[in-house]
């Protein structure tokens, strides 16, 4: 009797498991954001920041996702033995599809909050688009080249960009330089 107790309760576990692993997964794809769920680096959810979100994908076939460009920056450098093969951004428009980073047109600044950053960067599909929210917040067109550097410097505590460090750990610091990341 405890025999078939025993596999009746382990099999009743696996299901329980199976299904929840099932729900956790359909729930994010039933979202429209691809996984991971979450940050690699900082943790914050990718559907809630399905506008500014980043998929990396690297040359050994494994991805990473981030919230942010910023946090793609930092996680990126982190994981500098791997070499990127393609690094795709949300579309901030209304469709939120993922564009290669340099197809995109970039807005930086303006006067809506950036994800992890002190200085917003936004991709666009269209430049119209990217036009249309400078009109109504603000900010300037910017080449990827110009958003990646700026990304880079505001995780970098090389102190070579006037980031003011009071020597307190603040998200994406850390020792490698931002100079020797490669995108």
């Amino acid at each position: 009797m405890k025999k078939t107790v025993s596999i009746i309760s382990i099999f009743l576990l696996a299901i329980t498991v199976s299904v929840s692993v099932f729900a956790g997964t359909t729930a994010v794809q039933t979202s429209g954001i691809e996984l991971p769920e979450k940050c690699d680096k900082c943790g914050m959810s990718r559907i809630k920041f399905a506008h500014s979100r980043v998929l990396v994908e690297f040359e050994d076939g494994s991805t990473g996702g981030a919230c942010s460009i910023t946090c793609a920056s930092y996680d990126i450098r982190q994981k500098s033995t791997k070499k990127v093969k393609r690094l795709l951004v949300a579309d901030y428009d209304d469709s939120k599809v993922l564009i290669d980073v340099h197809d995109a047109v970039w807005v930086t600044g303006g006067n809506l909050p950036g994800v992890m950053t002190k200085i917003p960067k936004w991709a666009f599909t269209k430049k119209e688009a990217a036009e249309r929210f400078i009109s109504l917040h603000s900010g300037k067109i910017a080449t990827f080249d110009e958003v990646i550097v700026a990304a880079k410097q505001e995780t970098c505590k090389c102190g070579k960009h006037g980031n003011k460090n009071d020597g307190k750990a603040k998200h994406g610091d850390d020792e490698v330089p931002c100079h020797s990341q490669k995108l």
